[in-house]
């Protein structure tokens, strides 16, 4: 039995996927690590602010209950989490963006092994963080593919309620996923101006109620202000904040967009950026 390409790019990343998960092992969780929701350390409740990432809870429940699990439990989930997601990173390049099969693959194993997302995957708090990602990237997958318009809306919402079930940055996901639809409708050669406006607005209408409703809301108000200390923090605080992170954001995407320019040179390049991402990493590992 033949096994397809795109299958094999597929075990490609579970396998390195794998190996970060045995590199993980070099770690131990310190501070931060033991204090924060999904440890085991015993808490006599929960402020108000932390029921908006539900599933830290329930991990932090669970290792509280079973400590031995601690920090098993964490690398396990999230790896996994990180490793789908970069799964579906892969098949939302290739199948929606048409970005060739090659380039698909290096963009999703930048994006496993770069030095900007190793960092979060060994610390042992990060599961808001790489659970969100793979809920919002299953989501705008599985809502481009599909063209049912029920189908549609419930993946949106479903998508969009578990990512902020598991951090509130999830809110994004209300105005990313149909955008996601409306590029694949312009890559497919399928597309109408007018009527993909008319279905943006379909999500976009009620997604902004609700991300409105979220962030209006009395106890998501009390939180915001209970964990980021800003009820009299200046407007340029939340400025310069965005910008940072903004920047932050781009350095694994201008890592990729070099990769992709350079087409004629691809093997070369695919191999100094993976040479250099595991480079970068080491010292990440053997420091956290």
């Amino acid at each position: 039995m033949t096994i397809r390409k795109e299958d094999k790019n597929i075990l490609l990343i579970t396998g390195g996927g794998l190996v970060l998960f045995l590199l993980t092992m070099l770690t131990v969780p310190i501070a931060d690590d033991w204090a924060y929701l999904t440890s085991p350390r015993i808490r006599s409740g929960y402020h108000i602010a932390y029921y908006r990432r539900f599933f830290d809870i329930l991990i932090g429940l669970f290792n509280q209950r079973y400590p031995e699990t601690f920090p098993w439990l964490n690398r396990i989930l999230i790896v996994f989490t990180h490793t789908l997601c970069a799964v579906f990173l892969y098949k939302i390049a290739k199948e929606m963006l048409n970005i060739r099969d090659k380039i698909a693959l290096i963009f999703a194993l930048l994006f496993l092994i770069g030095g900007n997302t190793i960092v979060t995957v060994v610390n042992y708090d990060c599961f808001n963080q790489t659970g969100s990602l793979m809920f919002g990237a299953i989501g705008i997958y599985l809502f481009a593919k599909t063209n049912s318009i029920v189908k549609k809306i419930i993946i949106y919402f479903m998508s969009c309620i578990l990512t902020l079930s598991v951090k509130e940055a999830g809110i994004v996901y209300f105005a990313i996923i149909p955008l996601f639809g409306f590029i694949k409708s312009i890559n497919d050669g399928d597309f109408d101006l007018k009527t993909e406006i008319k279905t943006l607005a379909k999500f976009y209408v009620p997604g902004f109620i609700c991300a409105l409703a979220y962030y209006l809301s009395p106890i998501i108000q009390s939180a915001q202000l209970w964990i980021y200390g800003m009820r009299n923090a200046p407007i340029t605080s939340y400025i310069v904040g965005i910008a940072r992170r903004l920047g932050f954001s781009y350095t694994q995407i201008d890592q990729t967009s070099i990769i992709a320019i350079i087409r004629n040179k691809i093997v070369t390049i695919e191999a100094v950026f993976t040479v250099i991402c595991v480079l970068l990493s080491i010292p990440i590992l053997l420091s956290a």
